[in-house]
């Protein structure tokens, strides 16, 4: 991107912190091998610019496949939606690892009790 000159649109403050006193999820990631279908899944929001703000995607990614499961839009970023998405993905096969930043919605007290 850099040498095509172009940047990503997004909004400059970081709406996906962790809320203060949240649970910290350890990486299980390091050194694994993904070699099997649902071993880990990656879930994430990302921003689309619309004409007057902001619309938030969610989506979760089967890493062996790189194929997007389910995913969800809504125009804020209420942890409803996440959960919809998981919902769904759920109801498609069941996943061993979950990997995500630690954004307040993955680290709110609702996502984690799905665990």
């Amino acid at each position: 991107m850099r040498d095509m000159g172009i940047q990503a649109l997004y909004p400059k403050p970081s709406a996906s912190m962790p809320q203060p006193g949240s649970k910290i999820c350890p990486c299980l990631l390091g050194g694994l091998h993904i070699c099997e279908p649902d071993q880990v899944w990656g879930i994430d929001i990302t921003y689309v610019p619309i004409k007057k703000g902001w619309l938030y995607l969610v989506a979760i990614l089967y890493w062996h496949s790189r194929y997007v499961v389910p995913w969800e839009i809504d125009d804020t970023l209420e942890i409803g939606f996440v959960l919809d998405a998981y919902q769904k993905a759920l109801g498609k096969s069941a996943q061993c690892i979950i990997n995500s930043n630690q954004g307040s919605q993955f680290t709110s007290p609702k996502y984690i009790s799905l665990f």
